[in-house]
Parts: C-alpha cells; sequence; structure tokens
C-alpha cells in the first residue's frame, strides 16, 4: 500500500528538519523503526488470498500507513492511484490484487 523507499525518503528528511524538535524526532524514529520491522515480514500480496496470515499483514501495512499520515507523510500519486483502486474493489466485493 504504501512505497517503503519513499516513506523512508520522508522519515530521513523529516528527522533532518526536525532537530530542534524532540517529540516530533521520537515519533519520527518509532516510525522508522516500524517500517523497518514491516520491511523484514512478508508483503500482504505475497501471502495467500483470504488467509488469516495475509488478512494480519495488511492491518500491519494500513496501521503503518495511517501512522505514517498523521506525521504528515503525503502519499505519493501513484501509490494513491493503487489505494483508490483497492478502496473501489473492496466496496464491490472484489479481492483486487495489484
Amino acid at each position: 500500500m504504501i512505497n517503503e523507499n519513499a516513506l523512508n525518503g520522508w522519515i530521513v528528511t523529516e528527522l533532518q528538519a526536525s532537530r530542534r524538535d524532540p517529540k516530533r524526532q521520537a515519533q519520527l524514529k518509532r516510525l522508522a523503526e516500524k517500517a523497518k520491522a514491516a520491511a523484514q515480514h512478508l508483503h500482504a500480496d505475497a501471502l495467500p488470498v483470504g488467509s488469516y496470515q495475509r488478512q494480519l499483514a495488511m492491518v500491519h501495512q494500513r496501521k503503518l500507513a495511517s501512522e505514517a499520515l498523521q506525521l504528515g507523510y503525503q502519499i505519493p500519486d501513484e501509490d494513491l492511484q493503487e489505494l483508490g483502486l483497492h478502496v473501489a474493489g473492496h466496496a464491490l466485493g472484489l479481492g483486487l490484487s495489484l
């Protein structure tokens, strides 16, 4: 759902920009740790459709995306289009796997 390279680049940029705000630094460092941990796990699309593991991976991806958005991350246009396809497919009852 979220481009991990773009997210990591944004985190590094934000860490440099917020040197004088220790609270924001701590939030960004926690997000960076979560992104690193998420990168070590299988992506939801690599797991069998309908499996418990896939659902769990999707929940973790959504939480990471939500936390990044709350800290000000802007989703790139390509990712936003893909996310829109997933939402539309879910609304129609389709399991779209891009």
